[in-house]
C-alpha cells in the first residue's frame, strides 16, 4: 500500500535532495579511507549489493538511507561524501556525510576512530560550497533549504556507556538527557546553516542486537532490558523535546519529526516468522554472536539466504530487515516533513 501511494506522489519536487549524517544506519561508505576497525569494505558485506561489491555499507546490501532516497526516487543509492568523485547529480540530490560508529558523544568518535558528529557538519560545509561552485549561489541556497536531513546516531553512545560501565559514574537519566541536548543542538546547528526539514532516527531496542544479547544477556542471551528501556525512555523524552520545540518556534519555518524505528524492530525480533524471517537472536555473519566489521570477514562462514535473518552481523540489520523498517515508518515521516 505504502508504494503504491509513493508512486502516487511526486516526491523529487517535494524533497529534491537527501543530506544525511550520523553513523552506521546512513554511512555508505565514509569510513573506507579511515585506519579504523569499524569498517565495512570488505566481502562477506555487500554480498547482496549492487554488483555484489562491498561499498563500506554495514549489510549484505543497501542502508537506510538508499532505501530513502530509492523511495522517493531521487536515485538508487546515496553516494558516501569521502573518497567518491561526485558528480553535479550527486550533490544536488544528496550525499551521506555519516560514519559507522560515531554518536553525538565525541568521546564516542574518539574512542573508536571515527568521523565525529561534529566533523561532519564541517564536511557539510564543504559541500554547500562545492555545490554553490556548481549550480550558483541562489540555486544552491534552494537546495540548501529543501533538502531533508536526516541524522541517525545515538547507538554507539549508549554501547559504550554500558559496555565502559560508564553507568557506574553518570546515572542513565542523566547520560540521556545530556544525549538529548546534544541531539537537538545538532538540528539548530543544522538550521544555522540552511537547513529547514530534520528527520532524527531515533533508538532501536538496543538490547537486542545480538552482541548486546551475548555481552549482557546471560547464557541465554536474552534481550538486555536495562539498555533496552534507555533507549524507549531516550525517544520518548526526545519526541517531547521536539515538540515543544515547535512550540515555541524556535526554529521558526523548520519541519522535525522523529523517526521511532523502537517498535517496528522490536516487532522483528519478538515475531520473526510473521515477517518471514527464521533468525532474529543472532547474525548471519560467523556465528552471528559477536562478528561485527573485522571479525565479519572472508574467513566468515555466513548464513545461505541473509532475508531469513533479521541481523546481519551482530550489530546491523539485512537488507530485508531495512526494508520492513523503512516501509514502516516512511509514510509518516513524509507526511510530516511536506504537510
Amino acid at each position: 500500500m505504502v508504494q503504491a501511494q509513493a508512486a502516487s506522489k511526486n516526491w523529487t519536487e517535494l524533497l529534491p535532495t537527501g543530506l544525511f549524517f550520523g553513523d552506521s544506519i546512513m554511512d555508505t561508505g565514509n569510513n573506507n579511507q579511515l585506519n579504523s576497525f569499524t569498517r565495512a569494505n570488505f566481502v562477506p558485506y555487500g554480498r547482496d549489493f549492487i554488483g555484489k561489491k562491498a561499498t563500506g555499507r554495514f549489510s549484505n546490501g543497501k542502508v537506510i538511507s538508499d532505501m530513502l532516497v530509492s523511495y522517493v526516487r531521487l536515485k538508487d543509492y546515496v553516494p558516501p561524501y569521502v573518497g567518491t568523485n561526485l558528480t553535479a547529480h550527486d550533490l544536488l540530490t544528496g550525499v551521506s556525510f555519516a560514519s559507522a560508529g560515531t554518536g553525538f558523544d565525541t568521546n564516542t568518535s574518539t574512542t573508536l576512530k571515527v568521523i565525529s558528529m561534529e566533523k561532519q557538519l564541517e564536511m557539510f560545509k564543504v559541500y554547500k560550497k562545492e555545490l554553490a561552485e556548481v549550480v550558483g549561489e541562489r540555486r544552491a541556497s534552494s537546495v540548501i533549504s529543501k533538502a531533508a536531513y536526516v541524522i541517525c546516531a545515538g547507538v554507539n553512545d549508549v554501547v559504550l556507556y554500558f559496555q565502559l560501565r560508564s553507568a557506574e559514574k553518570l546515572n542513565p537519566t542523566k547520560y540521556s538527557e545530556q544525549l538529548i541536548e546534544m541531539t537537538m543542538q545538532y538540528v539548530k546547528d543544522l538550521y544555522k546553516l540552511g537547513g529547514r526539514l530534520f528527520a532524527i532516527v531515533g533508538l532501536p531496542p538496543v538490547g537486542c542486537l545480538p552482541y548486546q544479547r551475548t555481552a549482557a544477556g546471560g547464557k541465554n542471551r536474552v534481550c538486555v532490558t536495562r539498555r533496552n528501556e534507555f533507549a524507549f525512555t531516550y525517544n520518548t523524552k526526545l519526541k517531547a523535546e521536539i515538540n515543544q520545540l515547535k512550540e515555541t518556534n524556535e526554529l521558526p519555518g523548520s519541519k522535525i519529526v522523529l523517526i521511532d524505528i523502537y517498535p517496528i524492530l522490536m516487532e522483528l525480533v519478538e515475531h520473526p516468522k510473521k515477517y518471514g524471517f527464521k533468525e532474529s537472536s543472532k547474525g548471519c555473519c560467523g556465528t552471528g554472536l559477536v562478528e561485527v566489521g573485522v571479525l565479519c570477514n572472508r574467513f566468515s562462514q555466513t548464513c545461505a539466504n541473509a532475508s531469513e535473518y533479521v541481523f546481519w552481523d551482530s550489530f546491523h540489520p539485512t537488507q530485508r530487515a531495512y526494508e520492513i523498517i523503512v516501509d514502516d515508518v516512511i509514510e509518516e515521516a513524509l507526511a510530516a516533513l511536506t504537510s
